[in-house]
């Protein structure tokens, strides 16, 4: 059986970090959480879990994910963030993963949205509809093999070698209500914006929001939560015009 850490970074996540952290529970042999100095009780939360808390200011999306990643005690780490979950049949998946023995470089998890943006979360229908087509993300992997990408917002564990998906999902609860949806997307456009050049921004001002907005209402099946899919397909138009619209100001 493979020794596993599961590394999680928080900052005022009070209201998803108890079901993140259950849902690890059993699976890790070690749990570390770098908080990055939160004003609620995020950290007593950690400490209840009997995670290893550490703090740390925050160093940026990247080098703030690395650090509990370095800070892990064992070369397999499950990364997640604060306001997702695994599922029921993921843990079962991954704990058959960990009894045979983890292989490559890491594996790869389906993540499906609740898309109500409000509690309490077990009313029906507010998740992703089962044929929705789910973005993936590498959240289990071979720390030795895998590094967090620098990308200054949407920093992820990266690796050029093949990465296998699992079959069941990852849960992202998102930010409730829907304004601090908005509020991250602009704060995420900002950073974007001081790292980029602003000439390639003027075509994909006009082309990327219509694109995002096609791309997860019909290609990705966002249709099949009509008003709800289309509340998210519209938001990730929304961020995706910020993005361009930060780098041309």
């Amino acid at each position: 059986m493979t020794p596993l850490s599961a590394v999680i970074t928080t900052f005022n996540n009070a209201g998803t970090l108890p079901r993140c952290l259950d849902s690890v529970r059993e699976l890790a042999d070690d749990l570390v959480v770098v908080d990055s100095h939160s004003t609620d009780s995020s950290t007593a939360i950690a400490v209840d879990h009997q995670a290893r808390l550490i703090r740390q200011a925050f160093l940026g999306y990247g080098p703030q994910k690395q650090l509990a990643v370095d800070l892990a005690q064992h070369d397999w780490v499950l990364l997640l963030d604060a306001d997702e979950a695994l599922s029921a049949a993921l843990q079962q998946e991954i704990r058959t993963l960990k009894q045979q023995g983890f292989s490559g470089p890491g594996y790869r998890f389906g993540r499906r949205e609740w898309l109500a943006w409000r509690e309490p979360v077990s009313r029906h229908g507010r998740w992703q509809h089962p044929w929705v087509r789910l973005t993936d993300h590498l959240r289990l992997f071979d720390r030795r093999l895998v590094r967090l990408s620098e990308h200054p917002v949407h920093a992820a564990p990266a690796t050029s070698l093949a990465t296998p998906l699992l079959k069941y999902p990852l849960l992202h609860w998102g930010d409730a209500p829907f304004r601090r949806r908005r509020e991250k997307a602009r704060r995420y456009a900002e950073l974007s914006a001081l790292s980029t050049t602003s000439w390639r921004a003027y075509p994909k001002l006009l082309l990327a929001p219509p694109w995002a907005l096609l791309q997860d209402y019909i290609l990705r099946r966002g249709c099949m939560n009509p008003w709800l899919g289309l509340m998210a397909a519209g938001h990730s138009a929304y961020a995706s015009f910020l993005k361009y619209w930060y780098r041309l100001r």
